[in-house]
């Protein structure tokens, strides 16, 4: 869940992510309805992710050994090193 600071956009959204695509999804309540989009067609190999102590929230590509942090819904700069 994020809880960050940097993107009031996701803000309280579920962020998941499929490993053999790469797609970054986000899932949302509003109201009795659940919504799902794609935050980004990343293409990485995410294995985990990870949360900083203000809520940011960081994901792991074992692909390229990095990893970025999730700050906005705008692609394509949807994932910072």
């Amino acid at each position: 869940m994020y809880r960050g600071r940097s993107s009031r956009a996701l803000r309280g959204t579920y962020i998941y992510a499929d490993y053999c695509s790469g797609d970054i999804w986000g899932l949302t309540r509003k109201g009795a309805v659940w919504m799902n989009r794609l935050l980004s067609a990343s293409g990485m190999s995410i294995t985990t992710f990870g949360e900083d102590e203000v809520g940011e929230i960081y994901v792991a590509d074992t692909a390229r050994g990095r990893v970025y942090r999730i700050d906005d819904t705008r692609p394509p700069r949807t994932l910072r090193r």
